[in-house]
């Protein structure tokens, strides 16, 4: 599953405050405290929303094994389950160019098993797979004889009757286990399921056979199926393929410009050696962050821990870096995309990330422009000027690298798109010269957190906010940090950023517009 994040620090945030909401009262490590008041936010005092970071601070157990691999554990006694999140700090912006969607294609391979799960002989079939891996770069290098069709034909009615087909998975299904899932994003992998907690141990077994002893089968099949979801998500999807011409024109040389599923061309030519390099190279201990969340005991833990992840071993070299930096945008950047579907734009505009300041202001900027049905954008273009059918604002394409902030909307039927897009700017540039009314800055910091209560009610909630700011800055504790300066916004803020962002010589214009008739085609 290809992974969009939307606003970091606003998602983060929202994880991190809410632990479980029942009954009007927070229930964290099985002390409750009164919820938080939503006036809280208006009056500008929050001893609840601190006392419950606090708490969490002070619930959440570290582990860091010997291999360097970190562990988050946070106990809850509500039920005896416990979700697990394996994250590796590895995304699309990782891959070299001809790789691209590699990630992504790991991922779907970490399903098939392992040396001892998913298949009935693996030396045999070990054998089998090189022969046939040969076969499929003569293949994919354009031969193609009758020869070639039949061995390989041969090869895999030969492997497939040493396939255990969706073992893994169901050696987890039979325990109870729910929500067993995977996702990639432009800067971290990460898999994640919930099991009773009795199963602790199958679980950590299962999680370290697939890290330490990945086998790579049925990868030509499974490439199929990456090649198919690109298809359906971006070549057959308006949006998609305007998402995707987003990127590669606001981006000219950082590799946030490739596409997590990755190009077309990229997808026919990957071969199980590029798997394995990347895997060698990022899928290691040092890499990697494991958070727990639910009815488990710190003491019992880390032996299970030490006795199964333990086993992985960290390389001496060093996970790679990207040198490769964006140069500041000298001028306004437009693309069209030919659709037959209705009309959309976007705007995009380059924006810092996190730990600079001005990326957690903008989680208020979002709920000032586009959240809710008093936000300024619906109610100045959707209700009032009736421009657009609908309008949102969100942010691509990762967290680690400067990223954009976009508006993404669809003009009312006989609204140009240049039409919609002069409106947009000139609500945007409103920010810059008309202060944002206290009572519109506290009803935004409101809707902030209504979002964070709204979304943190479970255990895999809490498990994958851990895990994402730890694996992304080193320490989950920088919640803290994005909490204070969300709710520290002022007007001036927001105004500063209009002004320092919001400018046309920054901004990347998309438009999806119908296709010329070909007559019409000088």
């Amino acid at each position: 599953m290809v992974h969009r994040p939307i606003n970091a620090a606003r998602r983060l945030i929202s994880l991190a405050l809410l632990l479980l909401v029942a009954g009007g009262l927070l229930v964290l490590g099985g002390l409750p405290v009164p919820a938080m008041a939503d006036t809280a936010v208006a009056s500008g005092s929050h001893p609840s929303a601190r006392e419950i970071l606090h708490r969490l601070s002070e619930g959440v157990t570290r582990i860091t094994l010997d291999n360097g691999l970190r562990v988050l554990l946070f106990k809850r006694e509500q039920a005896p389950i416990f979700t697990g999140h394996i994250w590796v700090r590895v995304g699309g912006v990782d891959e070299r160019p001809g790789t691209t969607g590699v990630a992504h294609l790991l991922e779907h391979m970490a399903f098939k098993g392992s040396t001892t799960i998913g298949t009935k002989d693996f030396d045999r079939e070990q054998e089998l797979l090189k022969r046939f891996d040969a076969l499929m770069h003569r293949a994919d290098s354009g031969e193609d004889d009758a020869d070639l069709r039949a061995e390989l034909d041969t090869l895999e009615k030969q492997l497939e009757e040493l396939w255990v087909e969706n073992e893994f998975s169901e050696l987890y299904q039979k325990r109870g286990a729910v929500g067993l899932n995977a996702a990639t994003g432009k800067d971290y992998t990460y898999y994640m399921v919930s099991l009773p907690n009795v199963d602790f141990q199958l679980w950590a077994w299962l999680e370290s056979d697939r890290l330490l002893n990945p086998v790579f089968r049925q990868f030509y099949k499974e490439r199929e199926v990456v090649m198919e979801e690109r298809r359906m998500r971006t070549d057959d999807n308006p949006a998609g393929k305007m998402y995707e011409a987003l990127l590669a024109t606001a981006f000219w040389s950082h590799p946030n410009r490739l596409p997590v599923i990755g190009w077309p061309s990229d997808l026919r030519r990957l071969h199980v050696s590029d798997i394995e390099e990347l895997y060698a190279s990022y899928y290691r201990p040092d890499n990697m962050v494991i958070a727990l969340v639910g009815d488990l005991d710190p003491a019992t833990v880390r032996p299970v821990l030490e006795k199964y992840f333990g086993r992985l071993k960290a390389p001496q070299d060093p996970v790679p870096q990207i040198i490769t930096q964006e140069e500041r945008q000298q001028g306004e950047r437009t693309a069209i995309v030919r659709f037959d579907a209705e009309p959309m734009v976007a705007l995009a505009f380059h924006k810092p990330v996190y730990p600079q300041k001005d990326d957690l202001y903008f989680a208020v900027v979002h709920s000032l422009l586009s959240e809710g049905r008093s936000s300024l954008l619906y109610r100045e273009l959707v209700q009032k000027q009736q421009l657009a059918t609908s309008i949102s604002t969100s942010e691509a394409p990762g967290e680690l690298y400067p990223s954009l902030f976009y508006v993404w909307a669809s003009p009312r039927a006989g609204v140009t798109n240049e039409t919609l897009i002069a409106a947009i700017q000139a609500q945007l540039d409103r920010l810059k010269t008309e202060p944002v009314s206290q009572a519109d800055l506290d009803a935004a910091k409101k809707r902030v957190r209504v979002e964070m209560l709204n979304s943190m009610d479970s255990n895999d909630g809490l498990a994958r906010t851990l895990a994402h700011a730890e694996v992304l800055w080193g320490n989950w504790e920088v919640l803290f940090d994005m909490y204070d300066s969300i709710l520290a916004t002022t007007a001036e803020d927001v105004r500063r950023l209009a002004n320092e962002y919001f400018r046309i010589d920054n901004r990347t214009v998309v438009k999806l517009e119908k296709p010329v008739p070909q007559e019409d085609v000088q």
